[in-house]
Parts: C-alpha cells; sequence; structure tokens
C-alpha cells in the first residue's frame, strides 16, 4: 500500500508577510504617495494613476497609515479640484482663447459628480436659474470624511 503524502498547506505561513507587495519599503511607499500626489494635483483622475491602481492604492492608506497621511492626500484632492475650477474661472472671464464652457461643465459633472438644480419661486412658477452642486462620491474614500 502506497503512503499517502502529506499535502502542504500553501500560503498559510504567508499571511502576515508582505512578499507580494510592491511597495515594501517605507521609501518606496513615500515615493508612490508623491506620484500619486503628483499626479492628481494635476488635475488627473484617480483612475488614470499609472503606478498602481486605485484599491492597492487605498490597501496601502489603511494599512500604513503613518506612510499616507490622510490630510495631505485631501489636500492633492482640492488641489484637483482648484485646478479644474481655474481653468472654469479663466475660461469665463476670457482668459483661455478658444474656451469650451459646454466641454468643461460636462468634464465637471463627471469628474466631480456635479449636478444642475432649479430653483422653484414660493408661488409655483418655474426660475430657470442654474447652479452646481457638489454631490457627494460613492466611490470608496479614504474614511477620513
Amino acid at each position: 500500500m502506497k503512503e499517502l503524502k502529506k499535502q502542504k498547506k500553501r500560503g498559510s505561513y504567508n499571511l502576515e508577510n508582505n512578499f507580494a507587495e510592491k511597495f515594501k519599503t517605507q521609501i518606496q511607499r513615500k515615493k508612490l504617495l508623491a506620484e500619486y500626489l503628483t499626479h492628481i494635483s494635476s488635475g488627473y483622475s484617480d483612475k488614470s494613476f499609472p503606478v498602481c491602481d486605485m484599491d492597492t492604492f487605498m490597501l496601502y492608506c489603511e494599512k500604513y497609515p503613518n506612510d499616507f497621511p490622510t490630510d495631505i492626500i485631501e489636500q492633492g484632492r482640492r488641489e484637483r479640484l482648484f485646478f479644474w475650477e481655474r481653468i472654469g474661472i479663466e475660461g469665463t472671464t476670457g482668459k483661455i482663447q478658444g474656451y469650451n464652457s459646454r466641454s468643461w461643465e460636462f468634464n465637471m459633472k463627471n469628474r466631480f459628480r456635479w449636478s444642475e438644480k432649479i430653483e422653484l419661486e414660493s408661488r409655483g412658477n418655474i426660475v430657470t436659474s442654474i447652479s452646481f452642486v457638489e454631490r457627494k462620491s460613492d466611490n470608496r474614500e479614504l474614511k477620513e470624511k
């Protein structure tokens, strides 16, 4: 009768290590953060970040909170919004030649989930003033909010 070999449990000894992590050291994680901040403060979206996907980035933020300070990340996100709002203001005031306000409006609605709202007068007449309202994102974000 043949003896059955005892099968090894693969990966069970590997649960708490960082062998598979792409950014293993604090220096690598600081570089990742710096690249992300440069990316978003230049107006680019999270989804176009070429270094890693956002699930991976968020995992590092949760696993290494000292290497990914939420206040600095939020500042970068505000700078991204400022980048696009500045384009809107400069374009509206004629400082950007060939400015396309419809394209900018479309961009803001999709990128920052802005929407139009219609205000109603108390007599029931519809006033067609349009204002932009920022909607909260349903996407997974840092828990600093």
